[in-house]
Formats: structure tokens, C-alpha cells, sequence
């Protein structure tokens, strides 16, 4: 799947929910922002979100999870914004998955909803 600019700025913890370009199977939901395996293997999965300060300073931070708890190390990629600034960040993770496992990034203090996208694909 590919997923694009479909979140609205969030200023809270939240999973990061972008819009379907393709979804081949329809196994990336828009509405969670979850990805399900079909099948069994490993899967790559990348992230970008951009934070966003207008008056004041921000940061936030992407955390992996698979079936709803943390995968790896717990803020694996994390960005500061200073006042009237934007910062971008990006993380990619390689994840063991089971059949009907499912996965998600997660911004833990909120995002910008414009100008990021992400991506998972099975390697095998």
C-alpha cells in the first residue's frame, strides 16, 4: 500500500491515518490506519509525518506497533519544530508478521496531516 495528506492536524497522540493512493487487497485501512497481513512473512514499512509550530516549539515522534504494542525501540524517529517552523521526520521498520497480524505507526504527540505519507510492502 501507499498512503498520502489524509490527516487533518492532530495535536494529540494518535495513529497516523493517510489516505490510500493504492491498495492492492485492501489490506490498509484509512479509517484506523492499519495494515492487516494477508499472509505470513516479513514486512517493510516506512513512515514520514511533519510537525508543525506556528507560536510555539513542538516535537513529536513515531513509534512502530505491531498488534497494538510497541515494535522496536520505543520514539525510533522523533522531530522538534521551533515557533513558526515545520520539520519533517521519517522511519522505516522490517516486521515478522503472522497472518492477520496487523500494524501501524503511531505519532505520539500529535502531527501534521499535510505533507507525509507512508508505505508497506511484503519482502517474503
Amino acid at each position: 500500500f501507499f498512503a498520502d495528506e489524509g490527516q487533518s492536524t492532530i495535536s494529540s497522540a494518535s495513529s497516523v491515518k493517510y489516505t490510500a493512493a493504492w491498495n492492492t487487497g485492501n489490506h490498509y485501512s484509512v479509517s484506523t490506519g492499519r495494515f492487516t497481513a494477508p499472509v505470513a512473512g516479513k514486512y517493510m514499512f516506512w513512515c514520514s509525518i511533519q510537525a508543525h509550530a506556528t507560536t510555539h516549539q513542538t516535537y513529536t515522534s513515531i513509534t512502530a506497533r505491531k498488534n497494538g504494542t510497541q515494535y522496536g525501540p520505543s520514539e525510533f524517529v522523533q522531530t522538534w519544530a521551533g515557533g513558526a517552523d515545520h520539520t519533517s521526520t521519517t522511519g522505516s521498520v522490517l516486521v515478522d508478521m503472522a497472518a492477520n497480524d496487523w500494524f501501524d505507526f503511531h505519532a505520539s504527540r500529535g502531527l501534521r496531516g499535510i505533507q507525509g505519507c507512508m508505505y508497506g510492502f511484503l519482502v517474503g
